[in-house]
């Protein structure tokens, strides 16, 4: 059910033309000519209150992606595009602050299966994001950095500060050991 409200107007005159639209384009009239139903409606839920705001986690949000915006606007984070790399986030976030980049650079790749483009993305985001923020780290610029990246084994995260950049009898684990000990704790 639609609110009611005067302010909700805009949304229910919306929801008319879409239904318009809807009723009016070719691909429904080619299902209804071949008599299967039509698609003639949307439905649209969560009218609710929302949830009340949450203790401030980071000053930023920096995504492209609707829900990180939308969940950085609900928690009363500034809200921004996602720059095309770590040296011009550098030069646009604010300095001390604690910022969230959302980064779905690799996600088509994995949905899809794809190896080359996977790989491909990886290199781009080492070149673009990684490489950058760990040199910001150990400049004293960055003060920390989190990585948490989901897998289909489970969650992979990783932390760094300016004092772990000394610690040098701590070896990289290669990417291929990584995934083995994520696949081994999976359930």
């Amino acid at each position: 059910q639609l609110p009611e409200a005067a302010a909700a107007r805009r949304l229910r005159r919306l929801l008319n033309e879409a239904q318009m639209v809807l009723h009016q384009h070719p691909a429904n009239q080619q299902r209804d000519d071949a008599g299967r139903a039509t698609i003639n409606s949307l439905w649209l839920w969560g009218a609710g209150r929302l949830p009340q705001r949450c203790p401030d986690q980071f000053s930023d949000v920096w995504s492209d992606l609707a829900l990180a915006r939308g969940c950085g606007r609900a928690a009363g984070s500034q809200v921004h595009s996602l720059p095309d790399g770590a040296a011009a986030l550098l030069t646009q976030a604010e300095h001390g602050g604690r910022h969230l980049l959302v980064v779905d650079a690799l996600q088509t790749a994995v949905q899809y299966e794809n190896g080359a483009a996977y790989r491909a993305a990886l290199l781009e985001l080492e070149r673009n994001w990684f490489s950058p923020l760990q040199a910001a780290l150990a400049g004293g610029r960055v003060q920390g950095l989190r990585l948490q990246a989901p897998t289909a084994y489970g969650m992979l995260s990783w932390e760094s500060d300016r004092r772990a950049q000394w610690k040098l009898w701590r070896r990289p684990q290669p990417l291929a050991a990584i995934a083995q000990t994520l696949a081994a704790a999976a359930p």
